[in-house]
């Protein structure tokens, strides 16, 4: 069974971007294809492409009106925004990505006087990575009944035949085939392959075509002449691959220019010649030849994976794509002694994302034996609460946050599943909506960490951004290291993070504080990078810890950190990982040691103990 075709559509003018995914929607019913949306952000060369994150925002909103429209026409869209220092790489890199068979992109007129520089478009045309469609803008909420088709023949006919009848057959419109023949060809010939003509087009698309020819002294202005009978032009690109300046052959594109009518060029993906032969780069090596640096690829998905909850905060929106979708939300609250916070993060969210809006199905504790009121609070709201300690008791109990939050996947049914920290002062709902608007809004991401600033209490005072010390002095540092394309996440070690069960249940989990960077390392070598994402969520203001007690988390996170380097490259970094950790104590006469085993377990993938479970 043949992989389902993509039709991958490139806008970027917002006066003529519904125009394009009108086009491509069509194109999809007709052709029973997937659909994808592409907006490039272009950034200057030199400098980095993770600059173009703040545009990329803007981006996604012209796309979701684009998605509105597909689903509305009952097609689901893949939205897409990349960035890149040239559009046509861009392009040719989602297309790669998408796998797709048909690129649709806007056509504008090629300058004729000046300096004719090489265009984007241009680039794109010589060797396309597959089929292109040039279009100029069409209003599609009147259905073209005439098509003009003229063919001269050559390697794009037929492409633009076949799109020219599908689209037909789906608007009951008729297909006329013109063919213009030279006056110097004589009379009988002229005939005979008229004659041809018309048997082998009516023939292929029987009841769709009528296919003619005329003999005149110019091809040009009898087309231009007749284009004006009918609702929509589409015709091939000049045979030629090279047509300087113009990416789709003069004649093509002069027509485009002059009729009043919307037209479509098609050119297909460039043949084997024997030119391919000879070390010149060919389409599949062309995709090769694209490997760039660890940097540049973090760069394009920063721009291209980094939200922001503002876009998210139309909460109907969010529930209307749940509920399309099918899916189900679990909200996971790990506690331990939370008693001050507890009850107002319960309170926020029932009231904004449970009775105003129904974007959680369901919200959990997951509490370590708190010695405070804390589960009390949370049951007085009606919040079921689970102590991590008694949950699967047949695979025993280890303490620590990660333990806890790998067993709340067993007290779960959500499809997604979101973990916030419970010690949040300043909670809002966006800390939850904004963790699960790109996971509902971009299928292909599977993970979404939440990154903000942190201010840092010192005598009663905030320091601005002074906060989020392991992650710099710890993490960051680890991961630019050893794992360099983790190395865009703003924060690794945020507590609040969503992700989709599928994916959660099928990595391990650290029983500790190495909880947060082992996922993302699994998750990223498991995944890939593109499937993980993270969404600005402005400011959170939390209970600082202490120095000890980030000594000790660093220490976990590190032993975390070489544990997965040694599964992965299958040699041992140390004998054996101190597990002792010796914290220096000051006190006001003297100093000291205080020896500490600091051990950090690790728990199979849920999946793995779910089928164990199951067999036994």
């Amino acid at each position: 069974m043949s992989e389902q075709k993509t039709i991958l559509v490139g806008v970027a003018n917002p006066r003529t971007a519904e125009h394009l995914v009108r086009v491509g929607i069509e194109l999809a019913k007709a052709q029973s294809a997937r659909l994808a949306v592409i907006s490039v952000v272009i950034v200057p060369p030199g400098e980095s492409l993770s600059t173009g994150a703040r545009e990329a925002r803007g981006q996604r909103r012209m796309l979701r009106k684009a998605a509105q429209i597909a689903e509305h026409e009952g097609i689901t869209a893949e939205m897409l925004v990349r960035a890149g220092h040239a559009v046509e790489d861009a392009l040719v890199e989602a297309v790669a990505e998408t796998n797709a068979g048909l690129l649709v992109v806007g056509w504008a007129p090629t300058p004729r006087y000046g300096q004719l520089a090489e265009s984007a478009m241009w680039r794109l045309s010589q060797e396309p990575p597959c089929d292109v469609l040039s279009v100029k803008p069409l209003d599609m909420h009147v259905r073209p009944k005439k098509i003009l088709l003229p063919v001269r023949g050559g390697q794009h006919a037929d492409l633009a035949a076949s799109i020219a009848v599908s689209l037909a057959r789906i608007w009951d419109a008729s297909v006329t085939m013109l063919r213009v023949i030279p006056e110097f060809v004589p009379d009988l010939d002229a005939q005979a392959e008229a004659e041809a003509f018309r048997a082998y087009w009516e023939v292929l698309y029987a009841g769709v075509v009528q296919a003619r020819s005329v003999v005149a002294p110019r091809a040009r202005d009898y087309l231009l002449q007749e284009a004006a009978n009918y609702d929509l032009v589409v015709m091939g690109a000049a045979a030629s691959s090279r047509s300087f300046p113009f990416p789709f052959g003069q004649l093509a594109e002069d027509i485009a220019e002059h009729v009043s009518c919307p037209i479509f060029i098609a050119k297909t993906e460039r043949t084997l010649t024997v030119d391919d032969f000879s070390g010149q780069s060919t389409p599949a090596n062309r995709l090769e030849d694209l490997s760039e640096d660890v940097s540049t690829l973090v760069d394009k998905w920063f721009a291209a994976n980094t939200f922001h909850s503002k876009e998210f905060a139309t909460l109907s929106e969010l529930v209307r794509q749940k509920e399309q979708q099918g899916v189900t939300i679990s909200l996971v609250l790990p506690t331990l002694n939370e008693e001050e916070t507890i009850g107002s993060i319960i309170q926020c969210m029932q009231d904004e994302l449970q009775k105003r809006v129904p974007l959680i199905d369901e919200m959990i504790v997951i509490d370590s034996r708190s010695q405070d009121r804390t589960a009390d609070i949370a049951r007085s709201y009606g919040v079921p609460v689970y102590v991590h300690q008694d949950v699967l008791p047949h695979v025993g109990s280890y303490s620590g946050k990660g333990e806890a939050l790998w067993k709340s996947l067993s007290t779960t049914t959500g499809d997604i599943i979101a973990w916030i920290d419970t010690d949040i002062a300043n909670i809002h709902a966006k800390f939850v909506y904004g963790l699960l608007g790109p996971l509902l809004r971009e299928p292909r991401l599977g993970y979404v960490k939440g990154f903000y600033r942190r201010p840092l209490r010192q005598g009663g005072v905030l320091h601005e951004s002074s906060g989020g010390r392991v992650t710099e002095l710890t993490a960051r540092p680890l991961l630019n290291m050893f794992y360099p394309l983790l190395s865009g996440l703003i924060q690794p070690l945020s507590g609040e993070y969503a992700g989709r069960r599928e994916i959660l249940e099928q990595v391990p989990f650290s029983t500790g504080y190495g909880v947060e960077i082992g996922l993302l390392i699994d998750i990223l070598e498991r995944f890939g990078l593109n499937a993980i994402g993270q969404v600005d969520l402005e400011q959170r203001i939390h209970r600082n810890q202490s120095l000890a007690a980030l000594s000790r988390m660093s220490f976990t996170i590190m032993q975390t950190v070489i544990g997965r380097l040694e599964s992965k490259r299958h040699i041992e970094l140390v004998s054996e990982v101190n597990r002792s950790m010796k914290a220096i104590v000051h006190t006001p006469e003297a100093f000291h040691l205080d020896v500490r085993r600091i051990e950090e377990f690790e728990r199979p993938p849920m999946a793995d103990l779910l089928l164990a479970t199951a067999g036994s």
